[in-house]
């Protein structure tokens, strides 16, 4: 008798066949050569099978569809940080696999890619000082969030298990950065005293978004003609992301925000600053028209007339905070969660 072994690799698949073969050793030649033949056929079969099925790569630009198609309201800078983060992140690894295919081991696998992964020179247009620096957590959990959800849609697309279902998402991102709760009302103080020290554009920009929660997108799009002086509201209907324009994150958040005395006459003295600043020279090539029309566009224009991006608000504040010896890193968004979790400590006292 003769027992024979066959064992082949395919795809990252391994395979391993015996034969118990009674007879003479050519018998037991014959055999070994069908088992071969046999194996070749399963795995053009499997070929064939992968040629009429859909790839992780070929569903993403469905699941894109879907979200757009989901949410009616979702900003195209929304969309576009998904499609980012799938061609950076996810379809490098998992594009050519099929759904079917892929096992838990192949995310925890995926999970330390993660972690070896270094930031490029470049951050669209401009050049990323953090070049050769491990991406932050922040950013590898957006990462885990977008393949969690591309792996939900996908494991019901094709009626597969969902390969990260159960698996908890616990890698480190880049070096540990200052904290960024909400200030407490103390250094809440300590900072807005520091920002009286900053231009009058900058200054106003701060206290605003400190005193109504505003989103940077919310804050930074605000015209003239949303606020009321006299009954000293503010409308809150438009957000911008990269300059692109649209309504604000939800339905619910277009709303009208009552603003304090105090505010109403800073706002009444930004104005009249930003008219002054219209006529001197750096806007000198202007026509009286365009001026005007500055004029009773924007609160805080650039420079250039146009929208503010988040990032120019982290020098002046990263400079408030430490004046004052505050030991958090204060962004655009620490300003909305302060005024959020003072107004509700303020309410739950009542």
């Amino acid at each position: 008798a003769w027992v024979i072994r066959l064992k082949t690799e395919h795809a990252g698949v391994k395979t391993e066949r015996r034969r118990r073969i009674e007879g003479t050793k050519t018998d037991a030649l014959e055999a070994l050569a069908a088992l071969r033949r046999e194996i070749e056929e399963a795995v053009k079969e499997r070929q064939r099978a992968r040629e009429t099925q859909k790839t992780v790569g070929d569903y993403a630009p469905l699941w894109m569809k879907s979200l757009a198609a989901r949410r009616t309201t979702m900003k195209p800078a929304f969309l576009e940080t998904r499609r980012r983060y799938l061609e950076r992140f996810i379809l490098p690894v998992f594009g050519d696999f099929l759904p079917g295919d892929l096992k838990p081991k192949d995310i925890e696998r995926w999970k330390l890619w993660l972690t070896e992964q270094r930031q490029g020179e470049k951050i669209g247009e401009r050049d990323n000082p953090k070049a050769g620096a491990p991406y932050a957590r922040t950013v590898l959990i957006t990462a885990w969030a977008t393949a969690r959800v591309l792996f939900k849609f996908i494991s019901v697309e094709a009626e597969v298990k969902n390969p990260m279902a159960g698996i908890i998402f616990d890698v480190d991102g880049g070096t540990e950065k200052k904290s960024k709760a909400a200030l407490t009302l103390d250094e809440l103080g300590r900072v807005l005293r520091a920002a009286e020290k900053e231009s009058p554009d900058i200054k106003t920009m701060i206290l605003l978004g400190f005193a109504t929660g505003m989103r940077f997108a919310e804050l930074s799009a605000l015209e003239w003609r949303d606020v009321d002086f006299d009954k000293g509201t503010i409308r809150i209907e438009r957000s911008q992301v990269g300059g692109d324009v649209g309504p604000p994150k939800t339905e619910a958040t277009r709303r009208l925000v009552y603003i304090v005395p105090e505010i109403v006459e800073l706002l009444r003295a930004h104005r009249r600053w930003q008219m002054t600043e219209m006529d001197t020279s750096q806007h000198a090539d202007e026509s009286t028209e365009q001026k005007e029309a500055t004029k009773r566009h924007l609160l805080f224009p650039s420079r250039r007339g146009g929208y503010r991006v988040p990032q120019m608000m982290a020098k002046p504040l990263e400079r408030c905070a430490a004046h004052e010896h505050v030991d958090k890193h204060v962004t655009a968004h620490v300003m909305r969660k302060t005024a959020n979790n003072l107004i509700r400590a303020a309410a739950g006292g009542l």
